[in-house]
């Protein structure tokens, strides 16, 4: 019991501290808040900017753990209907993202009035960037994102597709052999190597789940291997070594990252770490809506941005803190409300057999996120 509450305040703790950098790596990057800010702090806003982003990856690895937790808590085949359990992903994802995509048109429509930057404002939506966004196909179809961020909910979706998908063959492939029943695990295996080597080097798949496989599948082989057996161990040893020396050809601080975050979750599987359940409230409030907080603090952004900029509140550096810290408390807590009323309102409903709905025996928070790029 002590080993789950210590995994599980680990991953609160990852994961609000990750939120905090890339809601800051976001205010950092867009809008006239973030130039009055740089005046203060030019080192803090440029580190933020440059490297904010790659908190993702903490979300990444936590996503594919999480994920083969449901999925495989053995790392067995899996053996549910994966079209039913896709579409339970999909329904749990939609509901608070297409609130949010909502929200950040009708704060967009507003900044426009006031503010004058393309990078920071996307454009008025068409019909078709409207559907392409609720099927999470934007980034596919190129289509500009209406919020920053939310390419990631729908790399979150490829990825579970991906995993529950090779799980799924090995449950089919092991009823002709016994031997195919390592097939999930191996396929994760050769993927995420795959995706080390070759999709992760290269920016024009940024789109597509393999570009992120790598650190998706450090969280799931992490996950199998506190199960007890030495085989999955090795496994994990072996992508860490794969990973360490892909480090020594191609260094990149994000897979650095995904490393680490891999390392941490593993050794508090099974060596708890004293008094670490003992995390103050908020600490899991905030890592319960850190999916909401992802959603909600973009829009939000852009609404405080031009709220200065229309009454003249942007006189200064130290009034653009004020709008960061003011756009901060707003998404606070409109994320908690966002995440009790709507997120948690999607999780309890999920598709059983066709045509009914039914309470899920368990559920699961993978999410989130990045910057709009």
């Amino acid at each position: 019991m002590k080993s789950l509450e210590t995994r599980i305040a680990l991953i609160d703790v990852l994961k609000v501290v990750a939120m905090q950098l890339i809601v800051l790596h976001h205010m950092a990057s867009y809008g006239p808040l973030a130039e009055a800010v740089r005046v203060l702090f030019p080192e803090s806003i440029f580190w933020l900017y440059d490297h904010g982003r790659i908190a993702v990856q903490v979300f990444l690895v936590i996503g594919g753990y999480l994920a083969a937790r449901v999925l495989s808590p053995h790392g067995e085949p899996f053996r549910g209907g994966l079209a039913t359990t896709l579409i339970n992903r999909y329904l749990r994802l939609t509901p608070p993202y297409m609130v949010a995509i909502l929200l950040a048109v009708a704060c967009a429509a507003f900044a426009r009035k006031w503010i004058n930057d393309e990078d920071f404002i996307p454009a008025a939506p068409l019909l078709r960037q409207w559907l392409a966004h609720v099927f999470l196909l934007h980034d596919l179809l190129s289509y500009e994102a209406l919020s920053a961020g939310v390419w990631y909910v729908a790399i979150d979706f490829q990825l579970f597709v991906l995993l529950a998908a090779l799980l799924w063959l090995s449950a089919r492939l092991s009823r002709f052999s016994r031997r195919a029943q390592g097939v999930g695990v191996t396929g994760v295996l050769l993927l995420s190597i795959a995706s080390l080597f070759w999709f992760n080097r290269n920016p024009d798949y940024d789109i597509w789940a393999m570009y992120f496989f790598v650190a998706y599948g450090l969280g799931a082989v992490t996950y199998w291997s506190g199960k007890g057996s030495t085989s999955l161990l090795l496994a994990l040893r072996l992508l860490w070594l794969i990973v360490g020396l892909a480090l020594l050809l191609d260094f990149r601080w994000r897979l650095l990252l995904a490393l680490m975050t891999a390392l941490a979750l593993h050794l508090t599987q099974n060596n708890p770490l004293p008094l670490s359940w003992r995390l103050p409230h908020w600490i899991h409030v905030l890592a319960h809506m850190s999916y909401a907080l992802f959603l909600l603090h973009f829009p939000i952004y852009m609404l405080v941005s031009a709220l200065f900029v229309k009454y003249g509140l942007l006189g200064g550096p130290w009034s653009g803190m004020a709008g960061l810290i003011v756009t901060w408390l707003l998404s606070v807590v409109a994320a908690y409300f966002l995440h009790r009323w709507v997120e948690l309102t999607a999780g309890r409903l999920r598709v059983g057999l066709p045509g009914k709905w039914r309470r899920p025996d368990s559920t699961v928070k993978t999410i989130p996120a990045d910057n709009r790029r």
